[in-house]
């Protein structure tokens, strides 16, 4: 990211021990599992009165800039799985940087 362009990236060598890559690569490779793991559960929490997935980080709702922009939904849905669209002021717009990086070009897997 670059302070000007916010909607793209570019690949910056990195120097580093090889130690430190190892546990960079383990460490993202947990967050991964997790966010997969998530994901599961958040298939089969479509139908609950309480989203079952993704917990909540209570201790996030308010930062360096002012309170987070998703506390409406947090505190008024219990579980936002089950709406049909999103609230009022927000906008769905799934993000993909697989295809902004062009990836396939790359011979890397998604």
């Amino acid at each position: 990211m670059h302070k000007k362009v916010h909607d793209a990236f570019r690949f910056i060598p990195v120097s580093s021990t090889l130690a430190a890559l190892t546990a960079w690569l383990w460490e993202t490779r947990d967050w991964v599992n997790r966010v997969s793991s998530e994901l599961e559960r958040l298939d089969k929490a479509e139908d609950q009165k309480i989203l079952t997935a993704f917990p909540r980080s209570t201790n996030q709702c308010v930062g360096k800039y002012g309170l987070c922009s998703m506390l409406p939904i947090c505190r008024g849905f219990n579980n936002p799985s089950t709406l049909d669209e999103p609230p009022a002021g927000f906008i769905h717009d799934p993000w993909n940087p697989f295809d902004l990086l062009h990836i396939d070009k790359l011979k890397l897997e998604k």
